[in-house]
């Protein structure tokens, strides 16, 4: 292949998409852990006529058990200092919410409705991540199906290049530029499409705010892999263009 093939930037792409795939399924495998330790502990009925202690009461082996397993799980992933690096009530505040936070934190015993809520936050925290590993899966795909393509463009533009442009006559040197024309256009669709799924992504993702591509290569060299390896062919297709069209007024 004449040409290099600008694809570079799917190379940086794959190794985040498996090493975000990686944590995913770390922390999956960690708050079901924790999960199914908290559907084991017993939960205890509040006692509203109880008379009130003139000392807080100390905190529940049980609710104390709760903390440790979501130190002892969630927050013993192998990649939790460096992802999150927070103290325990601040990372359960942005995975189960702040009211569960404020009661396992602050609450002296594990009654059932707290129970219940820690369950459902988990499970929702579970289902979270399950729904961005599909979305993982699709953008692994997506790359797959980016390379290919930019692959037989440079492959195309190899063989209209590989012509003698200098000796071609000038009927022959505006086919050819039309057909690295058309190479454009097609370059220009697929940044089209990227955009568009881009912000269809945005929309799916648990948090609205960030999109797919600033979520999963914001440690990459650059945030948008695959609009970065079309515009390296673009500039390929436009040097080509170029060429051909300098050999079109020598010709004229």
């Amino acid at each position: 292949m004449g040409t290099n093939t600008p694809t570079g930037p799917i190379d940086a792409a794959r190794r985040a998409l498996q090493r975000e795939r990686r944590q995913l399924r770390e922390e999956v495998d960690a708050f079901m852990t924790f999960g199914e330790r908290v559907v084991d502990l017993d939960a205890t009925k509040p006692t509203p006529d109880r008379p009130k202690a003139p000392v807080a009461e100390p905190t529940s082996a049980a609710l104390q058990a709760v903390r440790d397993a979501y130190s002892e799980t969630v927050m013993s992933v192998s990649h939790f200092e460096l992802a999150y690096d927070e103290s325990l009530p601040e990372h359960m505040a942005g995975e189960l919410g702040e009211e569960v936070t404020a009661a396992v934190v602050g609450s002296q015993s594990l009654h059932p409705p707290l129970k219940r809520s820690l369950i459902t936050t988990t499970n929702e925290a579970i289902r979270t991540r399950k729904r961005v590993l599909a979305l993982i899966d699709g953008e692994e795909e997506r790359l797959d199906e980016a390379e290919r393509t930019v692959v037989d463009a440079i492959e195309r533009i190899d063989s209209i290049l590989d012509q003698p442009i200098d000796r071609m006559e000038f009927n022959s040197l505006r086919l050819t530029r039309e057909r690295l024309l058309d190479l454009r256009a097609e370059c220009d669709e697929l940044v089209d499409e990227r955009q568009d799924f881009l912000e269809q992504q945005r929309r799916e993702l648990p948090d609205p705010m960030t999109g797919l591509a600033e979520y999963l290569y914001q440690h990459c060299e650059t945030t948008f892999p695959l609009l970065a390896v079309y515009a390296r062919l673009a500039d390929v297709i436009d040097r080509s263009i170029e060429r051909a069209e300098r050999r079109l007024a020598e010709a004229s």
